[in-house]
């Protein structure tokens, strides 16, 4: 399909199977971000870039398709599989594959927060946040950086939820 097609408005059978694809990515990665969504659709459709144009488009598709969607303090937008599982933080992560840490949803850093405090009593939030992009594969991670900023935000979910918390030496620790 050429970015004509894919972006052609009035087509409600192409509109219709642009959803379902949406709808069977959103299934089996859930929950992802939106330019992870847009990849999986162009790569599909033989779209070699997401222009401007195809992002309008697939701005489109989404609310047409009626997915719940919830945007990170970062201001990335994610998918999620239904709102009962925003904020649901898994005893699992998922890390390699062609994401970037900040495609990453907020829930799944928390639960690599989780995972690495489980297994190294506590440490400062800082270093924290440092450990837990390097668990997403980022080798050096300045505190400027988005990868830091992105990671510090699962961190921060993790505390706001009380799963974590600090001690008494400014230690993130597991909620006791």
């Amino acid at each position: 399909m050429n970015i004509d097609a894919f972006c052609k408005e009035g087509s409600d059978t192409t509109v219709k199977m642009l959803v379902e694809d949406i709808r069977r990515i959103v299934e089996t990665e859930a929950p992802v971000s939106l330019d992870i969504v847009a990849k999986r659709l162009c790569d599909a459709c033989g779209i070699e870039k997401v222009t401007s144009r195809v992002s309008t488009r697939i701005d489109y598709l989404v609310r047409y398709g009626k997915f719940c969607c919830q945007a990170s303090d970062a201001g990335k937008r994610f998918i999620y599989r239904s709102s009962s599982d925003i904020g649901l933080v898994n005893d699992c992560y998922r890390t390699g594959g062609d994401r970037d840490i900040t495609d990453v949803p907020p829930e799944e850093l928390a639960a690599c927060a989780i995972a690495v405090t489980s297994v190294q009593y506590g440490m400062p939030e800082e270093n924290l946040a440092k450990e837990v992009a390097s668990a997403f594969g980022v080798k050096r991670c300045a505190v400027t950086s988005a990868a830091y900023k992105t990671a510090a935000e699962g961190v921060k979910f993790a505390l706001d939820n009380r799963y974590l918390t600090v001690d008494s030496n400014g230690r993130v620790i597991l909620v006791p």
